[in-house]
């Protein structure tokens, strides 16, 4: 784990200038690492911890003069970080012993990084489901068009085996056919943005609008499967049923649609029901996925809200952190700080508390060196 790691982090090029090159890029990356697996949430919190290494723990990070990086160090290599570099660096790390499976692409804002002469910095990210960890990321640039951010984001993706997912402003043509070309699938979610779509799957499915119920005993579909799961948990129960068909293809142009599904969730919660009713399309076929499978995506897509933004802001203190010039970098090492403590399948908090107490726990993960 830890050499993958020096070699990805070697892999990414120094754009400082030669006369400001004291300190090798590699070493800093690795002590910013290590100092948020200890629990340091911005830059002078992992200058601080950088400080305070011995010169014997300095030595694992290949610096042989004792001495750590001062703050404005840090600040230089952060502002001048190819960030792009580093995201394709830690996500060829991340995927380096198996595939990313499930990906789900989402957009997040980095609030703190917002000024009063520029707006925050969004990220839209893939975040991989089956790893616990971010396999790549990008900056959508004011006035950039998401669909265009995306297309950007999936050719730096290892796409072969993985299954895609996405909100509805990911259900496009171009998005599909990119998956395809790149021998993954996707499944997304289909509504009013696609109005044509959504009306032809929902009548197909025998429903009298899109919004409406399908009447009993009136389904359209004459292949059609279906699965349900039941789940209980803090006062709530949560039904979701699906119901899918390899035959209803309303578009047949649109890029690798193999099949269409009508998903609903109910849920009661101190007496209270609700209801949603949303459609799918997916480029699984049925041979290779049954109702099972789609209902099952559907429910780990909206894991990244809990498992990913969530945990980066109340865990890491994310939208807290001021920082701008790095607030890019600062996120992807958040991002590597997940994926490090996930693969042994570690709670964050108790992690985090554990290398902070054992700094040379943190280093050896690093630098796979034992201090």
């Amino acid at each position: 784990m830890g050499r993958g790691l020096r070699d990805a982090l070697g892999e990414i090029e120094d754009r400082r200038g030669r006369k400001g090159r004291q300190y090798p890029l590699r070493s800093v990356l690795g002590i910013a690492i290590a100092a948020m697996l200890a629990g340091a949430n911005d830059l002078r919190a992992i200058y601080r911890r950088g400080r305070r290494l011995k010169p014997e723990a300095l030595m694992q990070f290949d610096l042989a003069n004792g001495r750590a990086p001062c703050h404005a160090t840090c600040h230089h290599v952060f502002r001048s970080l190819d960030a792009d570099a580093l995201s394709r660096a830690l996500g060829r790390f991340v995927t380096a012993d198996a595939g990313p499976g499930h990906i789900v692409i989402d957009g997040k804002t980095l609030r703190g990084s917002r000024r009063l002469d520029a707006r925050a910095i969004r990220v839209l990210a893939a975040f991989s489901t089956d790893l616990g960890a971010v396999v790549g990321d990008l900056v959508v640039e004011p006035g950039q068009n998401g669909i265009t951010a995306a297309l950007r984001l999936l050719q730096e993706l290892p796409l072969a085996g993985a299954v895609i997912t996405g909100d509805a402003i990911f259900t496009q043509r171009e998005i599909c056919r990119a998956i395809r070309d790149g021998d993954g699938h996707c499944l997304f979610v289909v509504k009013d943005n696609q109005p044509q779509l959504k009306a032809g799957i929902a009548e197909a499915f025998g429903d009298h609008s899109p919004l409406g119920p399908a009447p009993r005993g009136q389904w359209a579909a004459p292949d059609l499967r279906c699965a349900w799961t039941l789940e209980k948990a803090h006062g709530r129960i949560e039904t979701r049923s699906i119901a899918v068909s390899a035959e209803v293809v309303a578009h047949p142009g649109w890029p690798g649609l193999a099949q269409v599904a009508r998903l609903t969730r109910s849920r009661e919660t101190h007496g209270k029901l609700g209801t949603e009713t949303v459609y799918l399309i997916t480029s699984l076929p049925a041979a290779e996925a049954d109702p099972h499978r789609p209902l099952s995506l559907a429910r780990a897509h909206w894991g990244i809200g809990n498992r990913l933004h969530h945990v980066r802001d109340v865990a890491m203190d994310e939208d807290r952190c001021r920082a701008r010039s790095g607030a890019r970098a600062l996120a992807g090492w958040r991002n590597a700080t997940l994926a490090l403590i996930r693969r042994p399948g570690l709670p964050l908090r108790e992690a985090r508390e554990n290398f902070r107490e054992d700094r040379s726990n943190a280093i050896q993960v690093v630098t796979d060196r034992i201090l």
